[in-house]
């Protein structure tokens, strides 16, 4: 029965990629594809009508988007399944591969595939993070399902209620052969059986949810996150409604969007009602890894609660600093130097109390303090909530761009002026899970182990922004052959200025009014059109975060070095040990 099933699934499946080949079915179903899985679609039709399908796990489109080879990730995937307790009765016997498909073996599960032990790592994941074994539920409801290979591990998991599979065509025909060859009846004509696999239109997702609904989970994995934004927006509106009991999305960090941008803002509009966390995929991959910047979005509902209209529970972020990844001061500069030899937009910048105190003004951090910041950066305590406002809005955009942040070393706190970054940066969106962070004293640690020359020496020219003339000093130290310096005043706390220019600045406010406008509209824009892809090192007090982040919108390298620029210039300005360690090396 089940061969002559498969057999008649394997003319259906013949049947569709015709069609979509003829273009009698649109495999973008309206806004429900990406034009490049438009495409993506339409070459897994040819290779059903071209190719061996026996053989299809090795078909180069299935291989790029469907089935995981082995890779570094795999092993540490392994070790992570063979840990569970119930690893030698459960999840052994379930990641024996089928046959179907041809797979490759995978080296260190000869039973198994890559593929396969990435899969039932995420859905340990996915039970770890729900504090729920799959087989509690009573529907699963897969968003973008491959070739089916979830669902068959789930069934071999203990799974046993309603399986929906939402896909484009040709995958929801190669999903129904697949499965029945494997021995597992599904149907596709729309009809919804209590148990069992179903294949679905990814537009028929609410009919999936009566007055009264099953405990559902739904499972993402990669595949929202490749979805236009009007679907995602469709997609998270109708879950959010019908508040089913478990989301689990895994997405890459770009598709065509910033995924790590959107996923953590939809993430909050589920805070009343869900517990909430943005967890890295692989929190060890390095950044060669298929798997580095992916991250897992977890939903789990919190019963007897429900959402109100216009409110957001703020009770903790959906994710903390304390759960993203931090890097040492070789990692930084390694990154860094990667960046300068392929020439790619890079922005490494720093947050200390001061950036603190304007990330919580006015809701953590009453005017005083503030007032005392904003003599140190700008010689006066008159700020406006406009000026502010501006300020925090230009430094959230530099920091959810950056792709390195230094924060202090210290225990998430608003009431606490280290801890308040750490404690702010998530909850006020100004970061997302896969930025990297690093130590704020970053600027220091590279000095301290040595690793400037190995970022500067040889280069043609670097570009500076701060208030020390570098011109002699970098080249003698570093043998950079040209420094670009686009001179600020300093943070007046900190200023060598005779007091008469000190206080013209000041009464001017010439830095945020007039230095400021103009190197962001003009300035920076043709330093970087002279200099495409240059590394500029910046020291300008809070407007130098928001500097590192022109820079890298336009192209260059930014590296916030803060005060390390007054150690070049022989300035003591602070008395603290690491001016007191660093002073001796340039006599």
């Amino acid at each position: 029965m089940a061969s002559t099933t498969a057999e008649e699934g394997r003319a259906a499946l013949m049947q569709a990629a015709s069609a979509v080949i003829d273009g009698a079915i649109e495999p973008a179903e309206s806004a429900a594809t990406h034009p490049v899985w438009g495409r993506r679609a339409r070459e897994v039709a040819r290779c059903i009508l071209e190719e061996d399908l026996d053989g299809f796990t090795r078909w180069p489109v299935v291989m790029q988007t469907m089935f995981v080879g082995e890779q570094p990730d795999t092993r540490r995937q392994l070790d992570a399944l063979k840990s569970l307790p119930d690893w030698r009765l459960r999840w052994r016997p379930a990641l024996k591969e089928s046959a179907l498909g041809r797979p490759a073996a995978s080296s260190l599960h000869p039973a198994s595939s890559a593929n396969q032990i990435r899969q039932a790592y995420l859905l340990a994941r996915f039970e770890a993070a729900m504090e729920t074994r799959i087989d509690a539920f009573d529907q699963i409801v897969e968003f973008g399902a491959g070739f089916g290979a979830l669902c068959l591990l789930a069934r071999r998991l203990g799974f046993g209620g309603r399986y929906v599979l939402l896909d484009i065509e040709p995958m929801r025909s190669l999903q129904r052969w697949y499965l029945r060859s494997n021995g597992i009846a599904v149907t596709g004509d729309g009809t919804l059986p209590e148990a069992g696999a179903v294949t679905l239109p990814v537009s028929e997702l609410p009919k999936l949810f009566p007055e009264t609904d099953p405990r559902t989970a739904i499972l993402a994995h990669c595949s929202l996150g490749e979805t236009p934004i009007p679907l995602r927006d469709e997609m998270l509106h109708t879950l959010k409604r019908v508040q089913t009991e478990a989301i689990w999305l895994v997405y890459q960090q770009n598709f065509g969007v910033h995924n790590s941008h959107y996923f953590a803002g939809a993430a909050r509009d589920f805070l009343n009602v869900y517990e909430v966390g943005i967890r890295p995929l692989e929190p060890g991959a390095a950044p060669d890894s298929p798997t580095y910047g992916h991250a897992c979005l977890a939903l789990k509902r919190v019963p007897g609660r429900a959402f109100r209209p216009g409110i957001k529970n703020l009770r903790r972020p959906p994710f903390e600093t304390r759960d993203m990844r931090r890097l040492a001061v070789e990692e930084v500069s390694a990154v860094v130097r990667r960046a300068v030899d392929a020439r790619t937009p890079l922005s490494l910048l720093r947050l200390g109390d001061g950036e603190g105190r304007v990330i919580g003004y006015p809701d953590h951090v009453p005017p005083r303090l503030l007032a005392d910041i904003w003599r140190v950066w700008f010689g006066h305590a008159g700020f406006t909530d406009e000026a502010v406002a501006r300020l925090r809005h230009d430094l959230k955009i530099a920091c959810r761009e950056a792709d390195v942040v230094g924060i202090p070393k210290a225990e998430p706190d608003v009431d606490c002026e280290f801890g308040r970054v750490a404690a702010l940066l998530p909850r006020e969106d100004f970061v997302t899970p896969s930025t990297l962070l690093c130590h704020a004293g970053v600027h220091f640690g590279l000095q301290r182990a040595s690793l400037y020359p190995a970022l500067l020496a040889g280069l043609p020219y670097v570009g500076v922004i701060g208030p020390r003339d570098l011109g002699q000093v970098l080249p003698a130290l570093y043998g950079v052959r040209g420094v670009e310096w686009l001179p600020v005043p300093p943070e007046m706390a900190y200023s060598d200025l005779p007091e008469a220019e000190k206080a013209a600045l000041v009464s001017a406010d010439a830095h945020l009014n007039e230095r400021y406008p103009e190197l962001m509209e003009r300035e920076i824009p043709d330093l970087l059109a002279r200099a495409p892809g240059l590394l500029v090192l910046v020291g300008a007090g809070i407007l130098g975060k928001i500097y590192c982040g022109r820079v890298r919108q336009l192209g260059g390298i930014a590296i916030d070095v803060g005060s390390m620029m007054d150690v070049w210039a022989g300035l003591k300005t602070r008395d603290n040990q690491d001016f007191a360690d660093l002073r001796p090396v340039f006599g």
